[in-house]
């Protein structure tokens, strides 16, 4: 602010009070006229103690103001003319502060002032961005000049950043990324020389980013382990059958991962299946036990009581190699602790363990402490559409079902998964006996009229979904959008966009 020299100008730094920080102004007679008016650091100007004036009254309304001579509310300020702009934080847009550029009142420089005005917050904003982000910025660049010297697996880990490349993300799941993230923000409060050894995690070397002496992140190189091969999807390899080999029906690639993984675990590693309700969790633990060529027992969580699955662990897997225990997060399901020891039990007893979530299980530390647990996760059927047309056909056991008819049932949300689409194809052909193809006509009322005219985009079924649970929860347009937040008229305007047809149209 030296070059302001000896010009008419002050320029004054205020925080989200409207409390001056900082002043520089380079005219004396400007100098002794803000000083009379205690226009200095430490003193405050918000609009609620001064009424309308350059500080308080951008901080109030977000935006440029201007606010010449007796525009001011009070009087003596009616001397200066002020050209206030907000400070906004980039992230969260809340105005943070104002620079305010004030002149003599007759001076005539509105528009220069104006601006410099704009100038100065700009650089203010992108000077706190940089400053916001320095850690993230400097791991950023450490990060690529570890993968610039290999083309092994690297994941770069700090306190709000995560980054890895191809190779690490098939080595990593939620348990390799909780192990390494509590790692690196350990390390950015320890000295590095007494850091853990981390042979464990499959790292071959740690590096670390550094902004002024701080330790902000860390740089993990990576080789795959034993425990890695269990855990990581196979590509281009063939570990285990062919999912058509044992039962599955499906080629979309994240299915295909489904099983890769579930099927190629190690046998000390037990295998927790995570997806919606009916999307086929439990087909792929019985697939995964039967390409080991295991015989499985299944013990449904939802049904056995606490006390009981101790003997039910015992009477019904004797002659079993693996266990799959099925709706462990169900609401009837035990608790935590009572099937973690019989999940311990198991797998000391050296059966191969799988265990079914309809939700993320959540691992609490300690809940399985001396369990290695790996993380599958199984896809909705509406992320996996490409296989409808095979799943349809297979449920449809033998009779045709039209292309036309396919294309609508891909077009449909499938909240109830692959269970849902099994009942569908169900009624079909119950309700429609003979040997034609199965059509659109065929298609339940109950389920077309619920059909998207049109492919919808992530988002939009997810609009789309919450509006057709809130309908289904409440019976009523008025109540769904009252629990929506929405008007009826846009609830409608929802539903026309997205060619929903409530009132039981055809096709």
């Amino acid at each position: 602010m030296e070059d302001l020299g000896e010009l008419d100008v002050s320029v004054i730094l205020a925080d989200s009070d409207a409390r001056v920080i900082d002043r520089r102004t380079g005219d004396r007679r400007l100098t002794r006229l803000l000083d009379r008016v205690d226009m200095a650091p430490g003193f405050v100007f918000s609009e609620e103690v001064c009424g309308t004036n350059g500080l308080g009254t951008p901080i109030e309304t977000g935006q440029l103001v201007k606010v010449g001579g007796h525009e001011h509310f009070i009087d003596g300020f009616v001397e200066f003319s002020c050209i206030g702009a907000p400070i906004t934080d980039g992230v969260s847009k809340r105005v943070v502060g104002v620079i305010d550029v004030t002149t003599s009142a007759d001076s005539g420089g509105e528009a220069a002032g104006g601006l410099l005005a704009r100038q100065l917050a700009k650089a203010i904003e992108a000077e706190l961005r940089r400053q916001r982000f320095r850690g993230e910025h400097r791991l950023l660049d450490h990060y690529l000049e570890e993968t610039s010297r290999t083309r092994g697996a690297v994941v770069a880990i700090g306190e709000r950043l995560v980054i890895s490349n191809a190779a690490a993300a098939q080595l990593l799941w939620s348990s390799d990324l909780k192990r390494l993230r509590d790692r690196a923000l350990w390390a950015t409060s320890q000295a590095r020389s007494a850091e853990a050894d981390g042979a464990d995690a499959g790292i071959t070397s740690t590096s670390y980013a550094d902004v002024d002496g701080h330790t902000v992140g860390a740089v993990f190189r990576m080789a795959a382990t034993e425990r890695h091969v269990a855990s990581r999807v196979p590509h281009g390899t063939d570990h285990a059958l062919p999912a058509s080999d044992v039962g599955l029906v499906g080629a979309h690639q994240d299915f295909l991962a489904a099983y890769q993984m579930t099927a190629t675990a190690s046998p000390q590693v037990v295998t927790a299946l995570v997806g919606e309700p009916g999307s086929g969790k439990h087909a792929l633990a019985l697939a995964g036990a039967h390409a080991a060529g295991m015989q499985a027992t299944t013990i449904d969580c939802a049904v056995e009581e606490a006390r009981h699955l101790q003997a039910e662990l015992k009477n019904r897997t004797d002659l079993s190699e693996a266990v799959i225990f099925r709706h462990v997060n169900s609401p009837g399901a035990a608790s935590a602790p009572s099937y973690a020891a019989v999940v311990r039990d198991a797998v000391e007893s050296g059966k191969r363990v799988f265990l079914t979530f309809a939700t993320e299980p959540g691992w609490g530390p300690g809940l399985l402490p001396d369990v290695d647990v790996v993380t599958v996760p199984v896809p909705a059927l509406r992320e996996r559409a490409s296989d409808i047309p095979v799943l349809a056909r297979h449920l449809a056991a033998g009779r045709d079902i039209t292309d036309a008819a396919v294309r609508v049932l891909q077009r449909a949300l499938w909240p109830g998964n692959i269970r849902e689409l099994e009942q569908i194809v169900s009624a079909m052909t119950r309700d429609n006996p003979g040997d034609s193809p199965l059509d659109v006509e065929h298609i339940p009322v109950g389920l077309r009229r619920f059909i998207p005219h049109r492919p919808l985009t992530r988002l939009e079924r997810a609009e789309l979904m919450a509006i057709l649970d809130a309908l289904a929860a409440t019976g009523s347009k008025k109540a769904a959008a009252r629990d929506l937040g929405l008007s009826r008229s846009t609830l409608y305007r929802r539903l026309l966009q997205y060619g929903v047809d409530l009132d039981v149209r055809q096709l």
